[in-house]
């Protein structure tokens, strides 16, 4: 779907000018590819990607591989992000901005922090920590798509199979810009780009 869309004054210009018209074509489509290369929506927020098909968690020990699959049409500028967290309501998931690539591999602790022995000082293997993933992608400054969770609509844990006590600090998202100046939860965050509007001139006549 074109960001602009000027054809049926386009009908009426060729009808007087076909030159005119043509180059008018020629401009149309210019914009539209521009906005949709750099995230910008000549009338407001641009529309999303599509959504991504599915999110693949393998985990072998403290490392965790995880790979989308995005049978869309390849679009110039799209951008993937993981997120994880160690509770299924993703209050305060981990971004992870892959950028143009569909695939990262971490290391996540296994255990909650331990306590450690006040005689021996040796530290007891904290609780397992079992981890949450899902993905999305994104236009700067368009919405996200929708999120893939790993184990498809309901998120399904992954416990890592290693011994690091680790518990990580909270997270606030991604931390870019939202539409109210606040940080986002995810990806770019949500702003809109609109084009200047010069004030109105008043004629003398």
């Amino acid at each position: 779907m074109a960001l602009i869309d000027l054809s049926s004054q386009l009908q009426h210009i060729q009808i007087r000018d076909r030159q005119t018209a043509a180059a008018l074509r020629v401009i149309e489509a210019a914009i539209n590819q521009i906005g949709k290369g750099s995230g910008v929506h000549p009338l407001g927020e641009s529309s999303p990607p599509p959504p991504i098909q599915q999110l693949n968690v393998k985990v072998s020990g403290e490392m965790a591989h995880a790979v989308i699959t995005d049978n869309n049409p390849i679009t110039r500028n799209v951008h993937y992000f993981l997120e994880y967290a160690n509770e299924p309501s993703f209050l305060q998931p981990h971004v992870e901005h892959l950028g143009t690539s569909r695939t990262r591999i971490l290391s996540l602790p296994s255990n909650m922090d331990g306590t450690p022995d006040p005689t021996t000082g040796i530290t007891s293997p904290g609780a397992p920590q079992q981890w949450y993933f899902r993905a999305f992608s994104q236009y700067p400054g368009s919405k996200p798509s929708p999120h893939q969770y790993f184990g498809g609509t309901t998120p399904t844990p992954v416990t890592m199979q290693g011994a690091t006590n680790l518990t990580l600090l909270p997270s606030t998202g991604s931390g870019t810009a939202g539409a109210n100046g606040q940080q986002g939860g995810y990806g770019f965050g949500r702003f809109l780009r609109r084009p200047a509007v010069l004030p109105k001139r008043s004629v003398r006549t």
